[in-house]
């Protein structure tokens, strides 16, 4: 990765207006290195250059956005969609037809008179209702779910096989409260996520299993059953995607990892039972198989943090990450 870094910004430095080498240098920290102050700065720069394609002024802000709504600047994330005509354009298009279509590419592509060919048109298609899913996780982020919406029916429209779009429109819907319409897009989500390649590099279920057992044995968090501590094999079990039957119950279709517990009236707390490990979700979390350890170990810790409400001080001390809109106390100095 860092060499990669490197040969993107040596890019820069030789060809300033190379806006791919900008698009994927801000991606690499943002999504990589999760750095939203870099990431945030090459959009600047890259927003600053001259001649600049709608389409790719439109992933630019979309991009900076995503990273001010990480560090919990919502009016700056607003700042940079304020300006709604491009995504409004791009909107359009894609929803119009072919003729839409083409008038949106050459428009929002800088298309020339040379008329684009299918394949470059299923290219900008295929850009445009990613951009438009992004787009309306930043809205949804910002309380505004009625932008989100129309953003994400026309995207599961235009790309219906787009698992990301019915993934977004699935979490609009629950936090509208239309449950039904909800659990139909999460199943989408989850049967197109089952058909999807899975990365060569993915462990397999025994190593994820293995790797699960050794980090429950080896953090501290007084919610741990005492005797999985001590058990040779803590109860883990390892699974490609959550079943049907627990996605109309409500289980996010995404989730790495799930606890599994009982719950009795006499208890204050639930009493953890097992440990799921969702491999495919897993996966989505990691870009190498260097990372997988560390994401699972990550996505353990956050599934206890969210049952059992874990403070933002905790969070802070097991090295997770500030919940959003969380502010943690400073530390005391003696």
């Amino acid at each position: 990765l860092d060499g990669a870094i490197e040969s993107y910004e040596l890019a820069i430095g030789l060809a300033p207006d190379f806006i791919d080498a900008h698009l994927a240098l801000a991606q690499m920290w943002l999504y990589e290195r999760h750095d939203t102050a870099r990431a945030g700065e090459v959009c600047d720069r890259a927003l600053d250059l001259r001649d600049l394609l709608p389409v790719d002024r439109l992933e630019l802000r979309a991009m900076a956005a995503e990273a001010a709504v990480m560090e919990n600047n919502d009016a700056l994330a607003r700042a940079y969609l304020e300006d709604q005509g491009i995504a409004d354009a791009l909107a359009h298009a894609l929803s119009g037809g072919r003729d839409a279509i083409l008038t949106g590419f050459n428009a929002l592509e800088g298309g020339g008179l040379e008329l684009p060919d299918d394949e470059e048109l299923a290219a900008f298609v295929e850009r445009g209702v990613h951009l438009l899913t992004r787009i309306a996780r930043v809205w949804l982020d910002l309380d505004a779910p009625k932008l989100a919406t129309d953003l994400l029916e026309i995207a599961v429209l235009v790309g219906p096989e787009d698992a990301d779009a019915w993934y977004s429109l699935s979490e609009v819907h629950l936090r509208a409260g239309n449950l039904h319409t909800s659990m139909q897009a999460a199943m989408r989500t989850t049967k197109l996520d089952a058909s999807a390649p899975l990365a060569p590099w993915m462990p397999g279920a025994a190593r994820l299993h293995a790797e699960a057992c050794r980090i429950l044995k080896s953090v501290h968090i007084e919610e741990l059953p005492a005797n999985w501590q001590d058990a040779d094999v803590p109860p883990v079990l390892c699974r490609d995607l959550p079943s049907d039957e627990l996605i109309f119950e409500g289980l996010d279709p995404r989730v790495p990892v799930l606890l599994l517990a009982h719950r009795t009236a006499e208890s204050k707390a639930p009493e953890v039972t097992a440990l799921v490990v969702y491999r495919r979700n897993l996966a989505r979390l990691c870009s190498a198989a260097d990372r997988v350890d560390s994401a699972l170990r990550t996505a353990i810790l956050e599934e206890f943090a969210a049952v059992f409400e874990f403070s933002p001080e905790r969070r802070v001390k097991l090295g997770l990450a500030l919940a959003r809109g969380a502010i943690a106390k400073p530390p005391e100095h003696h």
